[in-house]
């Protein structure tokens, strides 16, 4: 006895097929059936994702059975049309209780696939149970509904296709189940909608390739009997009926998902806008309640509808509606009439406070009054859009207080910069000036306007700007080099004028806001400077004046001493020899040489007391206005008879008119008659001394040339002459080649002393063999100050007068 069924009377095992009867297909219904089956697909997959949005597990429940009443009604009436457009040669009739009955496999199924995929989160044994559950429940759907089938035949199945119509059936819904979670997730779009197009086809092949291969196993037998007639429905009409009922059953679950997902979303959204709304509330309410301002809002008829806690509090408001009462005229008049805690700075009467803070409102500026005790509000106003006003008024007397702080913090400031000696700058780190105070004007001659924005490298001296060039380009150019601590060096400026500044300068780097400024203090040192190049050049004078005094002193003592040597050894051979006494001729010789020598002496003692009388200021002057051409002849014709004796010959100038000059006559008469006699004693033998003079040379000064053509005088004793204690050879000690140059030392000094006393000028011009020429420039008008003697500049050309 075998325990296992007889499965004879359900899979036709061995069968002979032409005894099979001929089974066809209505195209049309097939077709219908297949967009059934897809349309319950696409209905499964809004299912499946609305479901998994739900929250509650009894909403969910819900959902799920109707979903599954849904998509089982659905694969139901896809079966039952693809059942129908099944086409035998014999009668086919249904069972309606057992047809009905066969819906329900399909309800129950899809009722446990969606319990199984319609999660926010699918695993894949859930992806394969539900495909399995899906599958099989479809299977059993189908084979019940074929056990509702009445028809005149044995009705069996082949076992290879039936097991592949299961097998098709399960596979199949997995593929379409993964298909339907995880690509079709996401926002609505025309990729996601093509994408539930896709799966829903493929959840219904899965179906519709499961129904058609299990019809594929379906074998009828013929009876053998003739058919009868079979009363019933039309098979096209219950068909069509059919498919309207499954298609408006399915449109509507799938309207009802997409409406109520809207509408969820949609109530969400607003619930959201409400929750944020209300947070946003909340924070404005705790914004506006934190500031330290009294803010209000008045309606378009300026009635209080809004405040918060220090307006309320300013205006001595319990609550909200007390402010009922309170108008926009109401605060102003509070403000300025009642309370009197705020006048206009100008003095104005409240009513004009009150239209002034009106006009503010529909100007939208602000408005700061002040009042008692040193405070100060400020008020702002602006007009809504419904036209209300917005009211805030902040208490602004700290800032105020801090403003007038920081101005006067800034005034004195500028006071002390404009007041300080020494140019202070603000410099960038890329050498850019950014303040410039009043004594940097003053000593550098630009203005703060031409500087500021000017680069540093402008103030130097030319030469100066360039990093090699000086310290405080290197310090500018060179961060690395600067010293954490300040620096101090003297830089060469130069002035807008052109002329050379000196300035010692203190640069510090500070760190301001984050970056790099260099503060500068520069000291005009110019006059310091050529103080001390003054100080330094009077004492290389000095020590230049003290070693020519050694050497002046040397000197005149011997020429003191030659002369006089000569007087006493003469006199002692005449009072010792009295061959000497006795013989006429050499005693004549003897005494001419005394009186010469004592001449000399007497020559040399006379101008050692007149240099001396002019260097202590001892000699007196009378300034008058002479006739300079009476008085070069007057000087010449003494002069001229005294050397008649000489080879010298004196080539006045012409006069045609009277030139005058102030001057003191004495002095003229001098200095004259030291040229004339330098000339004649050093020029040498054979001469011609030129006199000549020139009133256009100046305005202010008429010159007078004596030039000769004699050997002239060295550049070394050039340099010398005009000296304090000029450099003197003696006769009996010079070089042949400076045979012309013996004492001239003190009659020039005389003469340099002497145009200087008068407020003239003298230059000379001489060269070895080439004559000397000297030009003395004398005043046209009487003069305070003394003039620097020039000998570096060439003679002016003679002219008549």
């Amino acid at each position: 006895m075998s325990f296992l069924p007889d499965l004879s009377g359900f899979f036709a095992f061995a069968y002979d097929a032409e005894s099979v009867l001929p089974a066809t297909y209505s195209p049309l219904l097939v077709v219908v059936s297949f967009l059934i089956a897809a349309l319950a697909g696409f209905a499964f997959i809004h299912l499946s994702h609305w479901i998994a949005e739900q929250k509650t597990s009894f909403v969910r429940s819900c959902w799920i059975a109707v979903g599954a009443l849904i998509m089982g009604l659905g694969i139901w009436a896809m079966h039952f049309v693809g059942m129908i457009a099944y086409q035998l040669p014999v009668p086919i009739i249904y069972d309606p209780l057992a047809t009905a009955a066969s819906a329900l496999p399909a309800v129950i199924a899809s009722g446990l696939s969606l319990r199984m995929v319609a999660r926010s989160q699918v695993s894949h044994l859930r992806l394969v149970l539900g495909g399995v559950i899906f599958g099989g429940g479809v299977g059993l759907m189908h084979y019940t509904g074929m056990a509702a089938m009445d028809v005149e035949a044995f009705v069996r199945y082949d076992p290879m296709l039936f097991t592949a119509s299961i097998l098709v059936a399960v596979i199949l819904a997995i593929c379409a189940l993964w298909m339907a979670r995880r690509r079709t997730r996401g926002p609505f779009s025309v990729t996601t909608l093509i994408r539930e197009l896709y799966s829903a086809v493929l959840i219904g092949s899965a179906v519709a390739g499961m129904h058609y291969t299990a019809m594929s196993s379906t074998l009828c037998f013929s009876l053998g009997t003739e058919p009868g007639e079979i009363s019933g429905m039309d098979a096209d009409l219950l068909a069509i009926l059919t498919t309207i009922v499954a298609t408006m059953v399915l449109l509507a679950g799938i309207a009802a998902v997409i409406f109520d997902r809207r509408l969820t979303i949609a109530i969400r959204k607003q619930e959201h806008a409400a929750d944020w709304a209300e947070e946003a509330d909340r924070r404005l309410t705790e914004a506006v309640e934190a500031m330290s301002g009294s803010l209000a809002l008045f309606d378009a008829d300026e009635a209080l509808v809004f405040s918060n806690s220090h307006f309320r509090e300013a205006y001595g408001l319990q609550d909200a509606a007390d402010g009922q009462v309170l108008s926009y005229q109401n605060v102003l008049n509070w403000h300025v009439a009642e309370k009197q805690a705020f006048q206009d700075t100008a003095g104005e009467a409240s009513q004009d406070v009150v239209q002034r803070l009106r006009d503010s409102r529909e100007q939208g500026v602000p408005v700061t009054l002040e009042g008692r005790n040193n405070t100060w509000s400020m008020i702002r106003q602006r007009r809504t859009i419904n036209g209300g006003t917005v009211f805030l008024c902040t208490d602004v007397t700290d800032i105020r207080q801090t403003e007038a702080l920081l101005l006067q913090q800034q005034n004195r400031l500028r006071l002390i910069m404009d007041n300080v000696a020494d140019a202070v700058l603000t410099i960038s780190s890329d050498g850019i000036i950014e303040s410039y105070n009043r004594a940097a004007e003053r000593i550098f001659g630009f203005s703060a306007e031409e500087m500021i924005g000017a680069s540093a490298s402008r103030l130097m001296a030319r030469g100066q700007n360039t990093i090699q060039g000086n310290r405080f380009g290197q310090y500018l150019e060179k961060p690395d080099s600067r010293s954490p601590d300040s620096e101090s060096f003297e830089i060469v400026c130069q002035h807008k004028t052109g002329y050379t500044v000196f300035v010692e300068a203190v640069l510090s780097e500070v760190t301001e806001h984050g970056r790099t400024v260099i503060v500068g203090a520069f000291r005009d040192m110019t006059e310091r400077r050529l103080n001390a190049i003054a100080l330094e050049k009077a004492r290389t004078q000095a020590e230049k004046a003290s070693m020519a005094k050694t050497e002046f002193i040397a000197h005149m003592s011997h020429e003191l001493r030659t002369p006089l040597n000569a007087v006493i050894g003469m006199s002692e051979a005449l009072l010792m020899l009295e061959s000497l006494r006795t013989d006429p001729v050499q005693l004549q010789e003897y005494l001419t040489d005394i009186l010469a020598s004592g001449r000399h002496q007497l020559t040399l003692v006379n101008d050692m007391l007149d240099l001396s009388t002019i260097e202590s200021g001892g000699r007196s002057k009378t300034i008058e206005r002479l006739d300079i051409c009476a008085e070069t002849e007057s000087v010449i014709r003494p002069f001229g008879k005294s050397i008649e004796n000489k080879s010298v010959k004196i080539i006045p100038f012409q006069a045609e008119r009277p030139v005058f000059i102030m001057a003191d006559r004495q002095s003229f008469n001098q200095v004259l008659m030291n040229l004339l006699s330098n000339a004649v004693e050093h020029a040498g033998d054979n001469i011609e001394i030129r006199i000549s003079l020139d009133d256009r040379s100046s305005e202010q000064t008429v010159g007078l040339t004596v030039t000769d053509n004699g050997k002239g005088m060295s550049g070394e004793l050039l340099k010398q002459l005009g000296q304090p204690f000029p450099l003197i050879r003696s006769a009996y000690v010079r070089r042949d080649d400076e045979a012309s140059t013996a004492s001239t030392g003190l009659g020039m000094s005389i003469v340099h002393r002497l145009m200087e006393m008068n407020g003239g000028r003298i230059t000379v011009n001489s060269a070895i063999g080439g004559g000397t020429s000297v030009t003395t420039y004398w005043p046209r008008r009487e003069v305070d100050e003394q003039t620097t003697v020039d000998t570096g500049v060439a003679p002016v050309p003679s002219a008549g007068c």
